[in-house]
């Protein structure tokens, strides 16, 4: 009688859900979880099964990485450095734009999948600063040209040796490690991404490490690390390839509520069960699947569970590994594990009407040295209470804030002279309050913060952190203009001087790129018909 109970309930659950087979990603977005998988769209002799393969993926999942198209190997195809290859990645971000969907950047940094020119370089090639200007360069032009669709980038993937052993234990074969010396590469990496993407969330993300174990220890090091050197880093991701048995997921728990209470972001980003076909087994892998979802639920810091791929005929680890929650190529279904996906995200899921945060929360100067604009983009709202507003508030001083019943942005007044302000942002709905947006970007991470000291002037104004730039208009006017570096100790590490009036040179810009790290004072002078102007901006931190 319990045995026919069970199969009636389950049976009456497959037909209920039948009628909308978007239920999974409905769950996600009501529980305002990023919940996708790793794509690689079905080609050649299997090119027929595209647009089953699709109408899954758009109706399964919120949420989209690409398997491989965007690795740096394969994003060059040929031999020659600078020609890209993105009509592969392009199609999957295009997919996202096109259906709703999220996108994750998977990866700026590893030491597999490599370009065959970077394998290939030899001897002055390979220099440190050399490797640097490389990575900088690859992390420029891909990072560009998905500017504004990633929601979050692997940054650095596995950068800890596979072994684990006692931390730090480094992966010294990257190429990256061997080339600039050590795992400066690292915090490297993470500044650039920043600087080229200042709206997405960056993470670190590894295999091996997702419970208690000395792997895990190293992650922890590295990261907690990378943090107090003031790292732009968010997010930690946990890849979870895993089997059956290799995994206790109480200890996964533990692991992710440490790297919480650092400030991490929490996401499952390569999740793939392997098991074999019977129904115990299939069962099981049901339930792994299941208690990964629910353990995500439960650490509130946990936003991202990704399959690494859609069906079993496509999976990296074989089709006989049954790893992922679909089968099928012409006709795709789900298996049990979609189902314990399904029944996670569904439990209590009448909690989830507080909205989501707001995210990629961005700020400039606003006209007026004491103010500044704030701007955000509005979390999902499918089955939630409408938004009825926003609260803006700074980062360091909680009485400095403002509000909106609808835009999505506003202007936040009484900034005080001399200050950097980072901004964070809550929506309202009749049920409650979110959680707090990830803030915006800060001048440490190389991003220009809101400095509401004296950086305009009659002659004209900073245009970013490193130049200075007078009007068109004022050129003629203009019979000097110098712009002056100096450390925290009035050292002068860099000057140079122009006369727009003659050169008709209207800007000077330095290099910060080549400067070390460090705390720098730009001090800016322009003689504008006759009349000497400065101004100075303070604090100027490159890392």
């Amino acid at each position: 009688m319990k045995l026919l109970t069970t199969v009636c309930a389950l049976a009456g659950l497959a037909v209920s859900i039948s009628a909308q087979p978007d239920t999974l990603r409905k769950l996600a977005d009501l529980r305002g979880l990023r919940v996708g998988a790793a794509v690689t769209f079905p080609s050649g002799n299997n090119a027929a099964n595209r647009p089953e393969y699709e109408r899954v993926l758009r109706t399964s999942f919120n949420t989209v990485v690409c398997e491989n198209a965007m690795k740096f190997q394969n994003l060059f195809q040929g031999s020659t450095r600078g020609v890209y290859n993105w009509s592969p990645a392009d199609a999957i971000a295009h997919f996202a734009d096109s259906n709703g969907m999220q996108l994750r950047g998977h990866t700026f940094v590893w030491h597999s999948q490599t370009a065959t020119w970077f394998n290939n370089l030899t001897g002055t090639a390979t220099s440190r600063d050399t490797t640097l200007k490389i990575m900088r360069e690859h992390i420029d032009s891909v990072g560009s040209r998905y500017k504004g669709r990633i929601k979050e980038w692997d940054v650095v993937n596995e950068a800890i040796a596979q072994s684990g052993g006692t931390s730090p234990n480094y992966r010294t074969d990257s190429r990256w490690y061997s080339r600039t010396g050590g795992i400066d590469y690292i915090d490297s990496a993470f500044a650039y991404a920043q600087r080229i993407d200042s709206g997405a969330l960056l993470a670190y993300n590894d295999f091996g490490a997702e419970g208690m174990n000395n792997k895990s220890q190293n992650v922890y090091d590295l990261v907690s690390g990378l943090k107090q050197r003031g790292a732009p880093i968010h997010i930690v991701g946990l890849q979870a390839h895993f089997n059956l048995t290799d995994h206790d997921t109480a200890a996964i728990g533990q692991n992710m509520r440490r790297l919480a209470a650092l400030g991490f972001l929490i996401s499952f980003t390569e999740i793939d069960i392997q098991t074999s076909n019977s129904t115990t087994n299939l069962e099981t892998q049901k339930d792994k699947y299941k208690a990964l979802m629910a353990l995500c639920l439960s650490v509130p810091a946990c936003k991202s569970y990704m399959a690494w791929g859609v069906n079993d005929a496509q999976s990296w680890r074989g089709a006989n590994a049954v790893a992922l929650l679909f089968t099928g190529t012409s006709t795709i279904t789900p298996k049990p594990a979609y189902w314990g996906v399904v029944e996670a995200l569904a439990a209590g899921s009448t909690q989830t009407s507080i909205p989501s945060a707001p995210w990629n929360v961005t700020a400039s100067r606003a006209p007026g040295a004491s103010s500044a604009v704030v701007s955000w983009k509005a979390p999902g709202t499918d089955g939630r209470s409408p938004i009825t507003g926003y609260k803006v508030t700074t980062v360091s001083d909680t009485t400095k804030t403002c509000t909106t019943t609808g835009a999505r942005s506003c202007t936040v007044t009484g900034l005080s002279a001399d200050s950097n302000y980072r901004f964070v942002v809550r929506a309202t709905n009749a049920i409650g309050v979110s959680g707090v947006s990830p803030p915006s970007p800060g001048a440490g991470s190389g991003v220009v913060s809101i400095a509401t000291t004296a950086r305009e002037m009659a002659a004209g104004r900073f245009t970013n952190g490193y130049a200075y730039q007078v009007p068109e208009a004022a050129v003629r006017g203009t019979s000097e203009l110098s712009l002056t570096v100096s450390d925290l100790k009035g050292h002068v590490v860099w000057k140079k001087s122009v006369r727009p009036s003659q050169s008709g040179v209207r800007e000077i810009s330095w290099n910060a790129g080549s400067a070390p790290s460090g705390v720098y004072i730009l001090h800016v002078r322009a003689v504008q018909n006759g009349k000497s102007h400065e101004a100075t901006q303070r604090s100027l931190k490159l890392r």
